[in-house]
Protein backbone atom coordinates (compact mmCIF):
# COMPACT_ATOMS: atom_id res chain seq x y z
CA UNK A 1 0.00 0.00 0.00
CA UNK A 2 1.31 3.65 -1.30
CA UNK A 3 2.04 4.31 2.87
CA UNK A 4 3.59 8.01 2.06
CA UNK A 5 0.47 8.99 -0.49
CA UNK A 6 -1.97 7.88 1.75
CA UNK A 7 -0.78 9.90 4.83
CA UNK A 8 -0.18 13.46 2.54
CA UNK A 9 -3.70 13.06 1.31
CA UNK A 10 -4.76 12.29 4.85
CA UNK A 11 -3.56 14.87 5.95
CA UNK A 12 -4.90 17.33 3.51
CA UNK A 13 -8.60 15.91 4.27
CA UNK A 14 -7.75 16.14 8.42
CA UNK A 15 -6.86 20.05 7.08
CA UNK A 16 -10.03 20.60 5.81
CA UNK A 17 -11.91 18.93 8.79
CA UNK A 18 -10.45 20.97 10.94
CA UNK A 19 -11.14 24.14 9.00
CA UNK A 20 -14.86 23.53 9.36
CA UNK A 21 -14.47 22.59 13.53
CA UNK A 22 -12.49 25.85 14.56
CA UNK A 23 -15.45 27.83 12.41
CA UNK A 24 -17.65 25.88 14.77
CA UNK A 25 -15.94 25.41 18.21
CA UNK A 26 -12.45 26.61 18.84
CA UNK A 27 -9.18 26.66 17.48
CA UNK A 28 -7.07 23.62 16.20
CA UNK A 29 -3.89 22.69 14.56
CA UNK A 30 -4.13 22.48 10.69
CA UNK A 31 -1.75 19.51 10.56
CA UNK A 32 -1.58 16.13 11.36
CA UNK A 33 -0.64 15.64 15.35
CA UNK A 34 2.58 13.57 15.77
CA UNK A 35 1.05 10.83 18.20
CA UNK A 36 -1.96 10.57 15.18
CA UNK A 37 0.97 10.38 12.50
CA UNK A 38 2.40 7.74 14.20
CA UNK A 39 -0.54 6.08 15.50
CA UNK A 40 -1.32 6.02 11.33
CA UNK A 41 1.60 4.92 11.03
CA UNK A 42 1.80 1.46 13.22
CA UNK A 43 -2.02 1.24 11.56
CA UNK A 44 -1.07 0.79 8.36
CA UNK A 45 0.89 -2.71 8.84
CA UNK A 46 -2.17 -4.10 10.58
CA UNK A 47 -5.52 -3.03 8.88
CA UNK A 48 -6.42 -1.44 5.50
CA UNK A 49 -8.43 2.16 5.65
CA UNK A 50 -11.42 1.06 4.14
CA UNK A 51 -12.34 -2.10 6.80
CA UNK A 52 -16.00 -1.32 6.96
CA UNK A 53 -16.25 -2.39 10.70
CA UNK A 54 -14.43 -3.25 13.50
CA UNK A 55 -14.47 -7.05 14.13
CA UNK A 56 -16.33 -8.16 17.40
CA UNK A 57 -15.72 -10.61 20.39
CA UNK A 58 -18.51 -13.10 21.33
CA UNK A 59 -21.52 -11.44 23.25
CA UNK A 60 -22.02 -13.88 26.50
CA UNK A 61 -17.97 -13.90 27.06
CA UNK A 62 -18.08 -10.01 26.94
CA UNK A 63 -20.89 -10.03 29.39
CA UNK A 64 -19.22 -11.70 31.73
CA UNK A 65 -15.77 -10.23 31.60
CA UNK A 66 -17.82 -6.61 32.07
CA UNK A 67 -19.34 -8.58 35.25
CA UNK A 68 -16.37 -8.79 36.92
CA UNK A 69 -14.58 -5.32 35.93
CA UNK A 70 -13.30 -3.47 38.66
CA UNK A 71 -15.31 -0.51 36.48
CA UNK A 72 -18.71 -2.36 36.50
CA UNK A 73 -20.17 -1.09 39.90
CA UNK A 74 -19.17 2.64 39.88
CA UNK A 75 -20.75 2.11 36.09
CA UNK A 76 -24.01 1.07 36.99
CA UNK A 77 -24.06 4.13 39.96
CA UNK A 78 -23.26 6.28 37.48
CA UNK A 79 -26.72 5.02 35.24
CA UNK A 80 -28.74 7.45 35.26
CA UNK A 81 -25.67 10.47 34.49
CA UNK A 82 -24.60 8.36 31.71
CA UNK A 83 -28.49 7.99 30.28
CA UNK A 84 -28.85 11.38 30.36
CA UNK A 85 -25.94 12.51 29.01
CA UNK A 86 -26.05 10.17 25.70
CA UNK A 87 -28.58 11.83 23.80
CA UNK A 88 -29.21 11.73 20.32
CA UNK A 89 -26.54 13.42 19.70
CA UNK A 90 -24.07 10.77 21.81
CA UNK A 91 -22.85 6.84 21.97
CA UNK A 92 -21.42 6.51 25.88
CA UNK A 93 -18.40 3.64 25.80
CA UNK A 94 -16.08 1.73 28.64
CA UNK A 95 -13.94 -0.82 27.23
CA UNK A 96 -11.28 -3.04 28.79
CA UNK A 97 -7.63 -2.46 29.21
CA UNK A 98 -7.44 -3.61 25.21
CA UNK A 99 -9.98 -1.56 23.94
CA UNK A 100 -12.63 -4.00 23.76
CA UNK A 101 -15.98 -2.18 24.23
CA UNK A 102 -17.52 -3.70 27.57
CA UNK A 103 -20.46 -0.82 28.27
CA UNK A 104 -22.47 0.91 25.35
CA UNK A 105 -25.19 3.40 25.25
CA UNK A 106 -26.57 6.37 23.29
CA UNK A 107 -29.30 8.18 21.76
CA UNK A 108 -31.12 6.33 19.29
CA UNK A 109 -29.64 8.32 16.15
CA UNK A 110 -26.16 8.06 17.31
CA UNK A 111 -26.84 4.08 18.31
CA UNK A 112 -27.52 3.02 14.97
CA UNK A 113 -24.77 4.67 13.34
CA UNK A 114 -22.97 2.89 16.37
CA UNK A 115 -23.78 -0.21 15.03
CA UNK A 116 -23.11 0.12 11.25
CA UNK A 117 -19.26 -0.01 12.39
CA UNK A 118 -19.35 -2.50 15.16
CA UNK A 119 -19.01 0.70 18.10
CA UNK A 120 -21.01 -1.78 20.17
CA UNK A 121 -20.73 -4.23 23.42
CA UNK A 122 -18.14 -6.96 21.82
CA UNK A 123 -16.42 -4.34 19.40
CA UNK A 124 -12.48 -4.41 19.68
CA UNK A 125 -11.42 -0.67 19.03
CA UNK A 126 -7.66 -1.52 19.43
CA UNK A 127 -5.23 0.22 17.15
CA UNK A 128 -4.36 -3.54 15.91
CA UNK A 129 -7.82 -4.54 15.20
CA UNK A 130 -9.31 -0.64 13.41
CA UNK A 131 -6.53 1.45 13.25
CA UNK A 132 -6.11 5.29 14.61
CA UNK A 133 -8.62 5.68 17.24
CA UNK A 134 -9.42 7.85 20.54
CA UNK A 135 -10.11 5.00 22.94
CA UNK A 136 -6.56 3.38 21.59
CA UNK A 137 -4.96 6.64 22.60
CA UNK A 138 -6.24 7.03 25.57
CA UNK A 139 -4.91 3.91 26.50
CA UNK A 140 -1.68 3.94 25.08
CA UNK A 141 -0.32 7.67 26.09
CA UNK A 142 -2.39 7.47 29.54
CA UNK A 143 -3.80 10.80 28.64
CA UNK A 144 -7.25 11.90 27.45
CA UNK A 145 -7.31 12.12 23.91
CA UNK A 146 -9.98 13.40 20.91
CA UNK A 147 -9.89 12.12 17.70
CA UNK A 148 -10.93 13.80 15.12
CA UNK A 149 -12.83 13.32 11.78
CA UNK A 150 -10.57 11.67 9.38
CA UNK A 151 -7.68 11.68 11.90
CA UNK A 152 -9.10 8.55 12.21
CA UNK A 153 -7.22 5.80 10.11
CA UNK A 154 -10.65 3.96 9.27
CA UNK A 155 -12.33 5.56 6.58
CA UNK A 156 -15.85 4.35 7.77
CA UNK A 157 -15.52 6.86 10.66
CA UNK A 158 -14.42 9.80 9.30
CA UNK A 159 -18.05 11.23 9.95
CA UNK A 160 -17.10 11.09 13.99
CA UNK A 161 -15.29 12.65 16.61
CA UNK A 162 -14.33 11.04 19.68
CA UNK A 163 -13.42 12.25 23.16
CA UNK A 164 -11.72 9.24 25.27
CA UNK A 165 -10.22 9.21 28.93
CA UNK A 166 -8.30 6.41 30.86
CA UNK A 167 -9.45 4.73 34.01
CA UNK A 168 -6.84 3.57 36.41
CA UNK A 169 -6.61 1.90 39.68
CA UNK A 170 -4.73 3.07 43.14
CA UNK A 171 -1.74 1.08 41.57
CA UNK A 172 -1.61 2.68 38.20
CA UNK A 173 -2.64 -0.21 36.14
CA UNK A 174 -5.05 0.58 33.29
CA UNK A 175 -8.78 -0.61 33.81
CA UNK A 176 -10.15 1.09 30.79
CA UNK A 177 -11.28 3.97 29.15
CA UNK A 178 -14.61 5.92 28.56
CA UNK A 179 -15.55 7.52 25.78
CA UNK A 180 -17.52 10.30 24.32
CA UNK A 181 -18.10 9.72 20.15
CA UNK A 182 -20.10 11.27 18.05
CA UNK A 183 -20.40 13.11 14.76
CA UNK A 184 -18.34 15.98 13.74
CA UNK A 185 -20.38 18.50 13.49
CA UNK A 186 -21.72 17.74 16.41
CA UNK A 187 -18.54 18.27 18.25
CA UNK A 188 -17.88 20.46 21.63
CA UNK A 189 -15.24 21.40 22.97
CA UNK A 190 -16.84 20.46 26.83
CA UNK A 191 -17.18 16.81 25.86
CA UNK A 192 -13.58 16.39 26.21
CA UNK A 193 -13.70 18.06 30.03
CA UNK A 194 -17.04 15.95 30.51
CA UNK A 195 -15.40 12.61 29.54
CA UNK A 196 -12.27 13.58 31.87
CA UNK A 197 -14.40 14.43 34.86
CA UNK A 198 -16.42 10.83 34.44
CA UNK A 199 -13.03 8.87 34.64
CA UNK A 200 -11.53 10.52 37.61
CA UNK A 201 -15.12 9.77 39.10
CA UNK A 202 -14.68 6.27 37.91
CA UNK A 203 -11.16 5.98 38.99
CA UNK A 204 -12.51 7.37 42.54
CA UNK A 205 -15.39 4.62 43.18
CA UNK A 206 -13.09 2.08 41.90
CA UNK A 207 -10.43 2.78 45.19
CA UNK A 208 -13.23 3.22 47.35
CA UNK A 209 -14.96 -0.35 46.13
CA UNK A 210 -11.43 -1.67 46.38
CA UNK A 211 -11.68 -1.79 50.00
CA UNK A 212 -14.53 -4.03 50.24
CA UNK A 213 -13.94 -7.25 51.40
CA UNK A 214 -14.68 -9.70 48.34
CA UNK A 215 -16.65 -9.97 45.24
CA UNK A 216 -19.49 -12.12 44.89
CA UNK A 217 -20.58 -12.82 41.40
CA UNK A 218 -23.86 -14.05 40.40
CA UNK A 219 -25.48 -15.51 37.33
CA UNK A 220 -28.48 -16.27 37.41
CA UNK A 221 -30.10 -15.58 33.73
CA UNK A 222 -31.01 -18.78 31.62
CA UNK A 223 -29.82 -22.43 31.81
CA UNK A 224 -26.13 -21.99 32.96
CA UNK A 225 -26.31 -20.63 36.30
CA UNK A 226 -22.73 -19.61 38.17
CA UNK A 227 -21.56 -18.64 41.46
CA UNK A 228 -18.04 -17.17 41.66
CA UNK A 229 -16.45 -15.29 45.00
CA UNK A 230 -13.42 -12.68 44.25
CA UNK A 231 -13.42 -14.25 40.54
CA UNK A 232 -13.42 -17.98 42.02
CA UNK A 233 -15.87 -20.54 40.74
CA UNK A 234 -17.84 -21.95 43.85
CA UNK A 235 -19.88 -24.77 42.99
CA UNK A 236 -23.45 -24.52 44.57
CA UNK A 237 -26.32 -26.61 45.31
CA UNK A 238 -29.83 -25.60 43.20
CA UNK A 239 -30.80 -24.86 46.82
CA UNK A 240 -27.92 -22.76 47.90
CA UNK A 241 -28.08 -20.70 44.87
CA UNK A 242 -31.90 -19.86 45.65
CA UNK A 243 -30.65 -19.12 48.74
CA UNK A 244 -27.93 -16.41 47.45
CA UNK A 245 -30.45 -15.20 44.67
CA UNK A 246 -32.94 -14.26 47.21
CA UNK A 247 -30.25 -12.37 49.59
CA UNK A 248 -29.36 -10.41 46.35
CA UNK A 249 -32.91 -8.91 45.55
CA UNK A 250 -32.72 -7.71 49.56
CA UNK A 251 -29.91 -6.38 50.43
CA UNK A 252 -31.23 -5.02 53.82
CA UNK A 253 -31.00 -8.50 54.71
CA UNK A 254 -34.04 -11.69 56.07
CA UNK A 255 -34.80 -13.06 58.95
CA UNK A 256 -34.82 -17.13 59.08
CA UNK A 257 -38.89 -16.48 58.87
CA UNK A 258 -38.45 -14.11 55.57
CA UNK A 259 -36.19 -16.17 53.93
CA UNK A 260 -38.00 -19.65 54.79
CA UNK A 261 -40.70 -18.44 53.15
CA UNK A 262 -38.94 -16.90 50.21
CA UNK A 263 -37.07 -20.20 49.50
CA UNK A 264 -39.45 -23.11 50.04
CA UNK A 265 -42.59 -23.45 48.39
CA UNK A 266 -45.43 -24.22 50.42
CA UNK A 267 -43.31 -24.24 53.51
CA UNK A 268 -42.16 -28.02 52.42
CA UNK A 269 -39.65 -28.19 54.88
CA UNK A 270 -39.11 -27.14 58.51
CA UNK A 271 -37.31 -23.56 59.31
CA UNK A 272 -34.69 -25.47 61.02
CA UNK A 273 -34.08 -27.00 57.49
CA UNK A 274 -33.39 -24.31 55.93
CA UNK A 275 -31.15 -22.61 58.98
CA UNK A 276 -29.22 -25.64 58.55
CA UNK A 277 -28.89 -25.01 54.67
CA UNK A 278 -27.93 -20.79 55.32
CA UNK A 279 -25.13 -22.59 58.12
CA UNK A 280 -23.78 -24.98 55.49
CA UNK A 281 -24.00 -22.13 52.46
CA UNK A 282 -21.95 -19.28 55.32
CA UNK A 283 -19.08 -22.16 55.91
CA UNK A 284 -18.66 -22.62 52.71
CA UNK A 285 -18.47 -19.17 51.42
CA UNK A 286 -16.19 -18.42 54.11
CA UNK A 287 -18.19 -15.28 56.01
CA UNK A 288 -19.17 -13.89 52.95
CA UNK A 289 -23.33 -13.96 54.49
CA UNK A 290 -23.47 -11.85 57.64
CA UNK A 291 -26.61 -12.92 60.15
CA UNK A 292 -29.09 -11.19 62.07
CA UNK A 293 -30.16 -10.89 59.81
CA UNK A 294 -29.35 -13.20 56.85
CA UNK A 295 -27.11 -10.76 54.28
CA UNK A 296 -24.55 -10.14 51.77
CA UNK A 297 -20.98 -8.66 53.84
CA UNK A 298 -19.48 -8.20 50.13
CA UNK A 299 -19.87 -6.31 46.65
CA UNK A 300 -22.61 -8.25 44.27
CA UNK A 301 -22.56 -8.29 40.81
CA UNK A 302 -25.39 -10.48 39.68
CA UNK A 303 -27.02 -10.51 36.12
CA UNK A 304 -30.63 -10.03 37.08
CA UNK A 305 -29.86 -7.23 38.95
CA UNK A 306 -27.91 -5.57 36.13
CA UNK A 307 -31.14 -5.95 33.99
CA UNK A 308 -33.12 -4.62 36.25
CA UNK A 309 -31.16 -1.28 36.61
CA UNK A 310 -30.74 -1.14 33.07
CA UNK A 311 -34.28 -0.76 32.51
CA UNK A 312 -34.35 2.11 35.76
CA UNK A 313 -31.93 4.19 33.52
CA UNK A 314 -34.04 3.51 30.79
CA UNK A 315 -31.20 1.35 28.82
CA UNK A 316 -33.85 -1.13 26.70
CA UNK A 317 -31.19 -2.43 24.29
CA UNK A 318 -28.09 -3.17 26.76
CA UNK A 319 -30.88 -4.43 29.16
CA UNK A 320 -32.35 -6.86 26.57
CA UNK A 321 -28.96 -7.70 24.98
CA UNK A 322 -27.95 -9.05 28.77
CA UNK A 323 -31.01 -10.81 29.60
CA UNK A 324 -30.15 -14.79 28.91
CA UNK A 325 -33.23 -15.92 29.87
CA UNK A 326 -35.48 -16.55 32.85
CA UNK A 327 -34.48 -16.34 36.12
CA UNK A 328 -33.42 -19.53 37.56
CA UNK A 329 -35.89 -21.08 35.03
CA UNK A 330 -35.77 -24.52 36.94
CA UNK A 331 -36.60 -22.89 40.46
CA UNK A 332 -40.16 -23.34 42.60
CA UNK A 333 -39.21 -21.17 45.06
CA UNK A 334 -41.83 -18.58 45.91
CA UNK A 335 -39.43 -15.50 45.67
CA UNK A 336 -37.68 -16.32 42.61
CA UNK A 337 -41.22 -17.25 40.77
CA UNK A 338 -42.61 -13.78 41.13
CA UNK A 339 -39.42 -12.00 40.71
CA UNK A 340 -38.58 -13.94 37.19
CA UNK A 341 -42.09 -13.22 35.99
CA UNK A 342 -41.63 -9.50 37.01
CA UNK A 343 -38.52 -8.84 35.28
CA UNK A 344 -39.86 -10.82 32.12
CA UNK A 345 -42.94 -8.80 31.87
CA UNK A 346 -41.22 -5.90 32.82
CA UNK A 347 -38.58 -5.92 30.11
CA UNK A 348 -40.89 -7.27 27.35
CA UNK A 349 -43.27 -4.19 27.86
CA UNK A 350 -40.24 -1.99 27.81
CA UNK A 351 -38.92 -3.69 24.72
CA UNK A 352 -42.31 -3.00 22.82
CA UNK A 353 -42.88 0.06 23.70
CA UNK A 354 -39.24 1.30 23.06
CA UNK A 355 -38.07 2.26 19.05
CA UNK A 356 -35.02 -0.10 19.04
CA UNK A 357 -35.13 -2.96 16.92
CA UNK A 358 -32.09 -4.36 18.23
CA UNK A 359 -34.20 -4.67 21.74
CA UNK A 360 -36.66 -6.25 20.08
CA UNK A 361 -34.43 -8.94 18.15
CA UNK A 362 -32.56 -9.93 21.18
CA UNK A 363 -35.82 -10.57 23.64
CA UNK A 364 -37.12 -12.24 20.48
CA UNK A 365 -33.78 -14.63 21.05
CA UNK A 366 -34.89 -15.37 24.53
CA UNK A 367 -38.48 -15.92 23.40
CA UNK A 368 -39.12 -17.44 20.32
CA UNK A 369 -42.73 -17.81 20.76
CA UNK A 370 -43.29 -14.43 21.15
CA UNK A 371 -44.96 -13.84 17.85
CA UNK A 372 -45.89 -10.03 18.93
CA UNK A 373 -42.38 -8.91 20.13
CA UNK A 374 -41.54 -10.53 16.79
CA UNK A 375 -43.66 -8.33 14.65
CA UNK A 376 -42.84 -5.61 16.71
CA UNK A 377 -39.40 -5.93 15.52
CA UNK A 378 -40.43 -6.45 11.78
CA UNK A 379 -41.55 -3.10 12.34
CA UNK A 380 -38.78 -1.00 13.20
CA UNK A 381 -36.19 -2.86 11.19
CA UNK A 382 -35.53 -1.20 7.46
CA UNK A 383 -36.07 -2.87 4.40
CA UNK A 384 -32.77 -4.89 3.56
CA UNK A 385 -31.63 -5.07 7.03
CA UNK A 386 -30.54 -8.66 7.29
CA UNK A 387 -32.39 -9.44 10.68
CA UNK A 388 -35.97 -9.56 9.10
CA UNK A 389 -34.65 -12.59 8.28
CA UNK A 390 -34.05 -13.96 11.28
CA UNK A 391 -36.93 -12.55 12.67
CA UNK A 392 -39.20 -14.09 9.88
CA UNK A 393 -38.05 -17.14 10.71
CA UNK A 394 -38.73 -16.92 14.47
CA UNK A 395 -42.15 -15.76 13.42
CA UNK A 396 -42.81 -18.84 10.73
Amino acid sequence: MPLNGELWEKRDRVRAAWDRYVARCAPAPGTVRTEVLASWQRSATHVRPDAPEAPVDDLDRTAEQWRHSPLYGPVQELLPELSRLATDDFVVAVTDPDGKILFAHGGHHMRDRAATVNFVVGGRWDEASVGTNALDLALRTGTAQTVFSAEHFSLAVHDWVCYSAPVRDASGRPLGVIDLSTTWDLAHPLAMTTAATLARYLQQQVDVNADVRGTLLLRTLGSDPAVRVDGRPVRVSPRHLELLTVLSLHPEGRDLEQLHADVYPDHAAATNSCKAEVSHLRRQLDGVIGSRPYRFTCRVAADHLEVERLLEAGLVGAAAAGYRGPLLPRSESPAIVAHRDFLHVALRTAVLRSADPAAAVAFGRVDPDDTEVHRHALRLLPDGDPRRNLVRARLA
